[in-house]
């Protein structure tokens, strides 16, 4: 499991940015010499209407930008699924999942709150957390919420987990465990 900005999950690496627009791109991806020249002069033939669509470049695997929104953070990986912060207009936000193979939207947790950028996946479990103190543990199949916890002021980072103990740094300079 990764968790960041950028995700690297075998070969594959995913990013996201501003709209929630997410891209994913083949680590081992290689230019060949003049690819991008020809690309360059291919897709103003196209605009033109002489020449047929060029294909994607190399190493390109997907881009997913029906998500929406003012911008989005990769939190992290399983193999199978990417998930998501999103920041939506306003407070509010929203953790996706996508088929890390193909981009599709797999499911979509709302969220009252701007989700902090970063995660923890283990044991099946997505925990993240909301700048209004919020703490969810999210089924990564589903979305389906396990549990939430208020926490007093905002959740400062991911929590960290071992076993059955979750560490949290509060914004109010506190670390909470549960368990």
């Amino acid at each position: 499991a990764s968790t960041g900005g950028l995700v690297i999950g075998g070969q594959t690496v995913a990013v996201a940015g501003d709209k929630g627009y997410v891209q994913a791109l083949n680590l081992h991806g290689r230019d060949v010499p003049m690819e991008k020249a020809i690309r360059f002069f291919w897709t103003k033939m196209y605009l033109h209407g002489v020449a047929p669509r060029p294909p994607l470049p190399r190493g390109f695997l997907w881009q997913q930008r029906g998500i929406k929104g003012v911008k989005a953070d990769v939190l992290g990986a399983d193999g199978a699924r990417i998930f998501l912060g999103v920041a939506d207009a306003g407070r509010s936000g929203r953790v996706v999942a996508l088929d890390g193979e193909t981009g599709e939207v797999l499911w979509q947790f709302p969220t009252a709150s701007h989700v902090v950028p970063s995660a923890t996946l283990a044991n099946d479990l997505v925990f993240v957390g909301t700048e209004d103190g919020q703490l969810y543990a999210l089924r990564a199949a589903s979305g389906e919420k396990v549990w939430e916890l208020a926490l007093k002021g905002g959740v400062g980072a991911a929590p960290a987990v071992a076993g059955d103990l979750v560490l949290i740094p509060g914004l109010d300079g506190a670390l909470y465990a549960f368990r």
